[in-house]
């Protein structure tokens, strides 16, 4: 300190030096770890949810942080999820298989089985047996929707030729009473 009570350049300096927070060289790997520091008030002691642990005295000493017991491993969750998916391809391909066998039953169950007319009565026997041939009448009304569309389209086809007919014939027909009408007069 100088006479007038200032401190000196050099003695600020040197004060400013000691009060710098010291460099700490990181691994790589830690940047992808998150560090946040909280200090607890009771016993000055600050926690960093990284690697280590310091005590907030003037010593600044270094602790390890205890391993999390609960660790995430992902090759057992991997091995898991394809475990998983071997489990759903089987499962996949059971009910693809199961689904062709019952389609193939059903298909032959439809095929052998035949009405037993037997147990009817001659009345009902009659009666079923007069019934029509839906099949055929299908067939008959899914031919005959075509059909119908060509008419339809031939039919409004000839009403057109048939007004250009008239039209035409009108102008003739007037075209041939003016050439006799000129006629007349002559």
């Amino acid at each position: 300190m100088s006479d007038d009570g200032t401190l000196s350049a050099l003695a600020i300096e040197a004060d400013n030096t000691s009060e710098l927070p010291k460099i700490i060289n990181k691994r790589r790997s830690s940047i992808f770890q998150r560090r946040s520091i909280t200090r607890h008030a009771q016993d000055n002691v600050v926690d960093t949810c990284g690697n280590e642990t310091e005590i907030a005295n003037d010593e600044s000493q270094v602790q390890p942080v205890p391993e999390e017991e609960n660790k995430f491993d992902l090759n057992a969750y991997i091995m898991c999820l394809k475990n998983e998916r071997e489990e759903w391809r089987k499962t996949l391909s059971e009910r693809k298989s199961q689904r062709r066998r019952l389609t193939k039953q059903e298909l032959n169950i439809g095929n052998e089985c035949e009405l037993d007319l037997t147990v009817l009565t001659n009345c009902e026997r009659s009666f079923l047996s007069s019934r029509p041939n839906y099949h055929q009448i299908l067939k008959n009304v899914n031919n005959l929707v075509p059909l119908a569309v060509k008419i339809a389209t031939l039919n409004s086809h000839i009403n057109h030729l048939h007004e250009n007919l008239r039209i035409i014939m009108k102008e003739k027909i007037i075209e041939s009473t003016k050439q006799i009408n000129e006629l007349d007069k002559m």
